[in-house]
């Protein structure tokens, strides 16, 4: 709670800012509000004040707030008055589309993608040039947004990130199966997209045996019998940490190092294998 004393001095600030400050602070009010009658009421004051926006957006524009809250019609308001705000980015490099699909708010997510600029829209990249608005709604589980994004443009699907990963190793790494089963349905060739490898070569499938191999190697450890985890690491003889530590390193696959013809048939029957049961089940779908 905002104290008598501190009010008093917001106001006093306030009353010393121009008047053009004052108006686009009260926008931002109406943005975090979804209020579009207050909008109307300012561009009628200020009809300049969307420009503003556009040539001196540094943070986060009325749309961003807007499309992150689910403000439809304060957002399609916007876009009405001024559809050049659909392309900025704030200071994570991410769209109001980006925003809008990763929180699922569909109606928001079309009327972007209804401007001039929607298509676009959908290849464009944060600050590190990694995530696509597909990208953060499959991070997010937002399967009825890919959808969409996926119709208004089918290629983003293979777009890649960060180490050369795509949306289907996004999906595994973060737990989105669902998602990952309804990417599958979308593709039009899904065992290729499946053993696409990323910067490591690890395809969608290999990973997936990661993650399944590390839930398990955490199990293990918390099994009271010690023995049992060194039974299941390998069959070197002594201490595993003092005779050969470079070989139980998380994420290492100790049977590429012993045998590697034997580690290369496995890796290629298990991919083989995963990738006909998806297939299988996408088309008993």
């Amino acid at each position: 709670m905002q104290l008598p004393e501190s009010k008093s001095k917001n106001k006093r600030m306030e009353e010393g800012l121009p008047e053009s400050m004052k108006t686009e602070r009260q926008l931002r009010e109406a943005a975090l509000q979804g209020n579009a009658e207050s909008m109307s009421d300012l561009l009628e004051k200020d009809n300049l004040i969307l420009d503003r926006v556009v040539v001196g957006c540094i943070r986060e524009s009325p749309l961003h707030i807007a499309a992150t809250l689910g403000h439809v019609d304060f957002v399609k308001l916007l876009l009405s008055r001024k559809p050049e705000l659909a392309r900025l980015k704030d200071l994570r490099g991410h769209t109001p589309l980006h925003l809008a699909a990763a929180r699922g708010h569909l109606e928001i997510v079309k009327a972007l993608l209804d401007q001039d600029s929607g298509p676009g829209l959908c290849h464009a990249r944060d600050t590190n040039g990694m995530i696509a608005a597909l990208h953060l709604a499959a991070i997010e589980g937002q399967v009825d947004a890919i959808k969409d994004l996926v119709m208004e443009k089918p290629r983003t699907i293979l777009q890649l990130v960060g180490r050369g990963e795509t949306i289907l190793h996004l999906c595994v790494k973060y737990g989105g199966l669902n998602v990952l089963e309804q990417l599958l349905d979308l593709m039009s060739n899904p065992d290729k997209s499946v053993n696409v490898g990323d910067a490591n070569g690890n395809t969608t499938v290999s990973e997936f045996l990661n993650f399944s191999v590390a839930d398990k190697q955490v199990e293990m450890n918390h099994r009271p019998n010690p023995s049992m985890i060194t039974v299941w690491q390998d069959d070197v003889p002594g201490d595993p940490l003092t005779t050969n530590p470079s070989l139980h390193q998380a994420g290492m696959a100790i049977l590429a190092y012993k045998n590697g013809a034997k580690f290369r048939r496995l890796f290629h029957c298990n991919t083989t294998g995963i990738a006909a049961s998806l297939s299988i089940i996408s088309l008993l779908d």
